[in-house]
């Protein structure tokens, strides 16, 4: 029986793990492409938040989101973005969409705009997890976590109340 509750508290530590990868997914410092790694950073120019993307040191490339007052905040996000099976940046800028890939080893910008139809990865929940920053994970692994833990906590208190009583039965013999 204990074992059931062992196998509910792995569950819970896979969804803790998986919501804290959605989590650093979500605002992301650094993304890898192959072997190329590269360190993401983010500065104020103007009416705009620019992403740099440096490799040894060297600004490689960047995206820009606008911080006008009519738009929502800009943000990236690292994810599957095409549906290709590798890592993307998606960029959201005052209402459009777009997202950093390598391609044959050369970083391009693709520009979705508004239509996400061409976005294969957005519609998975893995995507609305990332966007979520991890919360209905990390929330979900917390709870079970917890439950197969108190599941255990209850099956130890029940046999050391069995043996107790026994004890005790022993000695009125």
């Amino acid at each position: 029986m204990s074992g059931c509750f062992v196998l509910v508290m792995i569950a819970g530590v896979a969804a803790l793990v998986m919501g804290f990868v959605a989590r650093d997914a979500s605002d992301p410092t650094d993304v890898t492409w192959g072997d190329a790694f590269y360190t993401i950073t983010s500065r104020q120019s103007g009416d705009a938040v620019i992403y740099d993307f440096s490799r040894g040191g060297h600004v490689e490339t960047s995206l820009s989101g606008s911080t006008d007052t009519l738009c929502d905040s800009p943000f990236i996000r690292r994810l599957d973005v095409d549906g290709d099976g590798t890592v993307d940046v998606l960029l959201f800028s005052c209402g459009n969409y777009s997202y950093l890939t390598m391609q044959d080893g050369v970083l391009n910008e693709i520009l979705i705009g508004d239509d996400l139809s061409s976005a294969a990865g957005l519609a998975t929940a893995w995507a609305d997890e990332v966007d979520r920053a991890g919360v209905t994970l990390l929330g979900a692994g917390f709870v079970v976590f917890v439950s197969g833990l108190c599941g255990l906590i209850s099956l130890d208190a029940k046999a050391h109340a069995r043996m107790r009583h026994q004890r005790v039965q022993r000695l009125h013999r």
